[in-house]
């Protein structure tokens, strides 16, 4: 018994390290596939954020990709990319700014942010391209008895 177990401890230590992923991560948002789990998550946390925030239904599928497509790469160009730091401040300046034209994506990392990826996404907001995503304006009918 002492011989086996000797052996399969030497074998364990020829093999080193083993593993494999079983099932690779697939998400969806709004119609878009999510390979990583990270952006997924910080994609949908953002979402909700408008949601609530700005009472705006966030199911647009072309913002979500731009989003997506975002967030990915930002966390590809900085090695040492930070998810909650960026939700955070981009949380900060969701609900400071009084609409959607106002509001950035923040990449933290960037010093020049003509230079961020997430530059393209809110100019496309600023310019007011996703102007159908802002709430509806209220319509009240003057009710006043003035004539």
């Amino acid at each position: 018994m002492e011989v086996n177990s000797q052996k399969t401890e030497e074998n364990r230590e020829k093999q080193g390290l083993s593993y494999e992923i079983k099932q690779p991560f697939i998400g969806n948002v709004n119609g878009v596939f999510v390979g990583n789990p990270e952006v997924f998550y910080a994609t949908i946390d953002i979402l909700q954020s408008i949601e609530k925030t700005k009472n705006i239904p966030m199911h647009d599928e072309e913002f979500t990709d731009n989003l997506i497509e975002i967030i990915q790469k930002m966390s590809d160009k900085n090695d040492h990319f930070n998810y909650s730091e960026m939700l955070e401040a981009t949380y900060a300046n969701l609900t400071s700014s009084p609409t959607l034209k106002d509001f950035k994506i923040v990449d933290c990392y960037e010093q020049n942010p003509e230079n961020s990826p997430a530059y393209l996404l809110n100019l496309m907001m600023k310019d007011g391209y996703f102007e159908y995503l802002k709430p509806k304006a209220d319509i009240r009918v003057n009710t006043s008895d003035k004539v």
